[in-house]
C-alpha cells in the first residue's frame, strides 16, 4: 500500500428531503469543481422547523480529496511561455 496524502475541505448540504439527500446534494455540487474526492465526514445535521413539521436538513460535512501536486513543467511548456524583459 502506497502512502497518499489528503487535503480536507468542509461543504453544507441542503434538501427539502431527507438527510441522505443532502449528503448527495453537497456531494454532488462539489464534485462539479473539485477532483479526486474519495471520502466524506458528517460533522453536523442540523434543520429547520415549520409549522411544527421539519421543512429542511443542512447536513455539513468535511470531504477528503487525494492530494494531487503540481507536476513540473517540461522543456516545451518552458519554451512556449513569453519571456520577461529584464530590469536594466
Amino acid at each position: 500500500m502506497s502512502n497518499e496524502t489528503y487535503v480536507k475541505t468542509e461543504v453544507v448540504g441542503t434538501s427539502a428531503m431527507s438527510v441522505s439527500d443532502a449528503i448527495a446534494s453537497a456531494i454532488a455540487t462539489a464534485s462539479r469543481s473539485l477532483r479526486n474526492l474519495e471520502w466524506f465526514e458528517v460533522v453536523s445535521v442540523r434543520g429547520k422547523i415549520s409549522d411544527n413539521k421539519v421543512v429542511n436538513y443542512q447536513v455539513t460535512l468535511k470531504l477528503g480529496l487525494l492530494y494531487e501536486p503540481k507536476s513540473e513543467q517540461s522543456d516545451s511548456d518552458r519554451a512556449a511561455e513569453p519571456t520577461r524583459p529584464t530590469s536594466v
